[in-house]
């Protein structure tokens, strides 16, 4: 994966001729990911606190995968490279963190970049209010899980994930709830989704990319990282039935939403509280479903939000009704559309119909009336995909739009290198 990542990286340089000092930067991180990888490394006992294994070796991949598109995207703005690369470093150290507190100073410590990215680099007039209300929401449920985290220091002597799991014995509801708000809001779990959709909206495209393929998945891996503090209470089937309402709720909300950048940031609450309703029940399916999920809607949502700022970059609107006939107007653009949103609404041979499949069967062992709650959310997700597909590349199109807004071959290419993945995965599921 390493070598194909390398080869990547150098296709892109020598057709686009990018920057060397961008060059530096990719290898750097590269570097760093290569590293992780030598069980030499004694320096500070750095291989007690920070690892690898199956789970974040995938989130990795796809931290690289989007760092690679968004730096070659951005070759002639190296301030803006030079913060989003920072922001990815940190990140990347949240998955490879063995220990809580650690997780936790890494989890709070990107929120900085991503406000910074928002507030410098956004030209909404909402800019203001979207980095405050994405403050307020994380930083005021990450307060009860920050004090959770010096009681479970005391109580338990440890904060090594492992540690935790093998020593973990009982803490009341409360605490359980006060522990996992923090990662709940960042997932974002259907309540908590409010700031998620007003950074979506404001955020500059490359900040919706990183916000859609990896912020939101630093809360998902934290929460796979918890799930045994789950075993002994019953209050997760209430989360259970809460995230099942919401994704049928937010469905139905994408299905009359005319902004396109917003119609995918509620399609990505969807999907994340599908996959959050699978993965409390425990078991092998959902976890290995759960992180499918992840992988499949980091690649599609920051494809879907690339798409979208195409458009914007020509039309200047973000709006369906004024974005419509793209048929016409960007013909070859419209089979990258095809494919995104079909692969957004899970058809065969994507991994997005993997994860789903494992997730729903997880719920159906749980209750087997929630077939009926799955069929009508699997009837309203395949809706607003199409919906979001055919009200922009077919009808009139506007008289005055320019017509030659045809994608150039970095466009095709990013759109590939996003495609690809999620339909060439499950080639290695299956042991091929």
């Amino acid at each position: 994966m390493e070598l194909i990542l390398t080869l990547m990286l150098v296709f892109f340089i020598k057709i686009f001729n990018i920057h060397l000092n961008l060059l530096m930067l990719m290898i750097n991180l590269i570097t760093l990911f290569l590293l992780s990888k030598l069980s030499m490394l004694d320096w500070w006992d750095i291989n007690y606190y920070f690892g690898m294994n199956s789970c974040n070796y995938g989130l990795i991949i796809l931290s690289m995968i989007i760092l690679s598109i968004i730096i070659i995207n951005l070759k002639n703005n190296f301030n803006i490279i030079m913060v989003i690369t920072l922001m990815f470093m940190i990140m990347m150290m949240n998955f490879y963190s063995m220990n809580l507190l650690l997780y936790y100073f890494f989890y709070e410590s990107s929120l900085i970049f991503i406000f910074y990215l928002i507030m410098n680099w956004s030209y909404s007039i909402f800019k203001l209010f979207a980095s405050y209300m994405m403050m307020f929401y994380t930083l005021l449920f990450s307060l009860p899980m920050l004090l959770m985290i010096f009681y479970m220091n005391i109580y338990f002597d440890s904060l090594m994930f492992l540690l935790l799991e093998l020593n973990y014995m009982y803490m009341s509801n409360f605490m359980i709830i006060y522990m996992m708000l923090g990662f709940l809001v960042k997932v974002p779990m259907f309540f908590f989704h409010g700031w998620l959709l007003k950074a979506h909206v404001e955020a500059p495209f490359y900040g919706s990319m990183i916000l859609a393929s990896i912020m939101l998945k630093l809360g998902s891996y934290g929460i796979l990282r918890l799930l045994f503090m789950f075993k002994k209470y019953e209050f997760k089937y209430i989360l259970i039935m809460i995230n099942i309402l919401g994704i049928l709720i937010m469905s139905l909300m994408c299905l009359q939403q005319i902004d396109m950048k917003l119609l995918i940031a509620i399609s990505s609450v969807v999907h994340m509280g599908l996959m959050l309703s699978s993965m409390f029940m425990l078991t092998k399916f959902s976890i290995l479903g759960s992180f499918f999920m992840m992988l499949s809607h980091g690649f599609c949502s920051s494809g879907l939000f690339y798409l979208v700022n195409e458009i914007y970059k020509n039309s200047k609107t973000r709006l369906i009704m004024l974005n419509k006939g793209m048929l016409m107007l960007m013909p070859s653009m419209s089979l990258m559309w095809f494919l995104m949103c079909s692969s957004n609404s899970a058809i065969p041979l994507t991994l997005n119909l993997f994860s789903e499949i494992f997730l729903m069967c997880n719920l159906l062992v749980y209750w087997k009336m929630m077939i009926y709650f799955l069929i009508l959310y699997c009837f309203f997700s395949f809706m607003y995909s199409i919906y979001l597909f055919s009200m922009i590349n077919h009808g009139l199109h506007d008289f005055f739009m320019y017509f030659n807004m045809n994608g150039n071959l970095m466009s095709f290419f990013t759109l590939m290198f996003h495609w690809i993945p999620i339909n060439l995965v499950f080639l290695f599921m299956m042991g091929f």
